[in-house]
This record gives structure tokens, C-alpha cells and sequence, in this order.
């Protein structure tokens, strides 16, 4: 879907519990735990970038040298997203799928599956 998104059914019977386990995944600090782990992934709270620990970073890859602050920076400065003329009817198609397979049972493993000349 391009991004992150996170989600509680309201089937749910543990909709605090799970509420609660969202807090503490997106908080700044496993953010930043998560950005320094093999994981790499990027923080999405500007919070983090504020943090010293997160501006201190040396990155191996850049042969050491802090870059976490020039990525924030690019972050933050990202004003639109393109999406090309093929973008609607390919997100139609996968929301669609997704919807059959929530509201009428389709088979996860077979929606979608069919192909297109067009």
C-alpha cells in the first residue's frame, strides 16, 4: 500500500490491550530503538529527530559519518507524492481484492490472480 498503517478490528475483544501495544510501537523511543537495531527502519516521529542519540548515529555505510539528521531533514522536506496514470486502476484492483476478501470470504491465495490484456 506504499506506507504503514495500523489498524484494530472492532472484532477485537482486547481493543485496549491492543490500542496500548500501538502506543508503544509508534513511540518516538522504539522508534529510535527499531532505526538503530539490524532493522534500519526510518522513524516517522519528527520527535526522534530532535533526539541526541538519533543525531549521534555513525552509519558504516557512509564509512561512519552521521547522517541521520541529513535523512530527517529529507524527511521532512517531502512535499508531494507522484503517482502515475496507472496508479488509480492498479489501487482499485488491489482494494477491491482486499474487500473480497474481507467482506465475502475469497481466498486470500487466489484473489487477484487473474490477468489483464489491458
Amino acid at each position: 500500500m506504499g506506507g504503514s498503517y495500523i489498524a484494530i478490528p472492532s472484532e477485537t475483544k482486547y481493543a485496549k490491550e491492543a490500542y496500548e501495544f500501538v502506543e508503544w510501537l509508534v513511540s518516538p523511543e522504539n522508534q529510535l530503538k527499531s532505526f538503530k537495531s539490524d532493522a534500519g527502519l526510518f522513524p516517522s516521529s519528527p520527535v526522534v529527530y530532535d533526539m541526541e542519540e538519533f543525531q549521534n548515529i555513525e552509519d558504516e555505510f557512509f564509512g561512519g559519518q552521521s547522517t541521520a539528521q541529513y535523512f530527517a531533514n529529507a524527511a521532512q522536506d517531502i512535499s508531494f507524492i507522484f503517482k502515475g496514470t496507472k496508479y488509480k486502476p492498479a489501487n482499485d484492483e488491489i482494494l477491491n481484492a482486499m474487500k473480497n476478501v474481507q467482506q465475502q470470504g475469497a481466498d486470500p491465495e487466489r484473489v487477484g490472480c487473474r490477468s489483464r490484456k489491458d
